[in-house]
């Protein structure tokens, strides 16, 4: 299957150097989009999902692939409002990093796979800690959002976080 498309943002103003991903590669950017706002993949299984996402706007609701196989689709892919950033450290009670520590940024929503996703209420967000215990996540919906922290042999560790800027204070969270 072919897709192509564009990508615009809430005001339908097109965003280029959009990155578009899709499943089941859920880590990997498939295309970007032009100056033009536009893009291009083939080669998607008709079981394939596609989304956008920019350092500057939430990210784009998920869109079923869902045609016969080999057929042609055209999307409009819709960014959210201006976007937000979390970045942070996760470390031990004697403040020694935590390497590979799973952030989920959105638990509050209570997101389900059998719900339709929406600009107003994304999936959430999972980062991994680096060597560093430190994470980063950018273009996230600017709001109040709880995070959860789980790391092999600690107590899950959740709080809630405010969402307000591109460029976000650092966090400590400690398990």
């Amino acid at each position: 299957t072919t897709v192509s498309g564009k990508v615009i943002d809430e005001l339908v103003a097109i965003v280029p150097k959009a990155q578009i991903y899709t499943s089941p590669f859920l880590d990997m950017t498939a295309a970007e989009s032009d100056e033009k706002g536009e893009f291009t993949i083939r080669g998607l299984s008709e079981y394939s999902w596609i989304w956008a996402a920019s350092n500057l706007h939430a990210p784009s609701r998920w869109y079923p692939i869902g045609d016969a196989a080999g057929a042609a689709k055209t999307l409009t892919l819709e960014l959210g409002g201006p976007a937000g950033a979390l970045r942070g450290r996760v470390v031990n009670e004697k403040g020694e990093p935590l390497e590979a520590a799973a952030v989920r940024i959105g638990e509050k929503e209570g997101y389900d796979n059998n719900q339709p996703e929406t600009k107003h209420n994304p999936p959430p967000v999972c980062c991994i800690t680096n060597k560093n215990g430190e994470f980063e996540a950018r273009g996230l919906r600017r709001r109040e959002t709880d995070l959860a922290v789980r790391m092999p042999g600690y107590a899950i560790l959740k709080k809630t976080v405010n969402i307000y800027s591109n460029n976000p204070n650092a966090i400590e969270l400690t398990l």
